[in-house]
């Protein structure tokens, strides 16, 4: 087994707020482990019931951003700080995974920002169920 400062560090961008999401990241966060990759998962390094400043999680979370290899964004629900993460990633040249459910994608309007971080996303990047994110994540592993 690989020691953690090897292993490929992914920052999961997603949103915290409600159960089923917090779900959802718990099954990404257990998918990038069990295929060799060191998650970052916000929810579990800074939870909702933090002390900490607006400021101070927003620093926290650009310096995990800053340390990641890549990243895996999902757009289900994306608001404004997945878009602030996704276009730090961006701008860094690193790569970006992205996630969205097939029921996202029928009936959820994202805004013509974010859905535009979509579509300039290669196809062979983008998922829509677990199996297909596990196929990406095994290019990089």
């Amino acid at each position: 087994m690989p020691k953690k400062k090897d292993l490929k560090r992914v920052f999961i961008s997603s949103k915290i707020s409600d159960h089923e999401q917090q779900r959802l990241n718990m099954e990404l966060y257990n998918l990038c482990s069990n295929l060799g990759f060191d998650p970052y998962l916000p929810q579990l390094e800074v939870p909702l019931d933090t002390r900490m400043s607006p400021a101070e999680i927003l620093e926290a979370n650009e310096k995990a951003v800053d340390k990641s290899d890549m990243m895996l964004m999902v757009f289900d629900k994306a608001g404004a700080g997945s878009a602030m993460e996704y276009q730090r990633v961006y701008i860094a040249q690193k790569p970006i995974i992205a996630y969205r459910s097939q029921q996202s994608i029928l009936s959820e309007n994202l805004g013509m920002m974010l859905e535009g971080a979509w579509q300039r996303i290669e196809k062979e990047y983008k998922s829509s169920t677990l199996h297909g994110l596990e196929s990406i994540f095994k290019k990089f592993g």
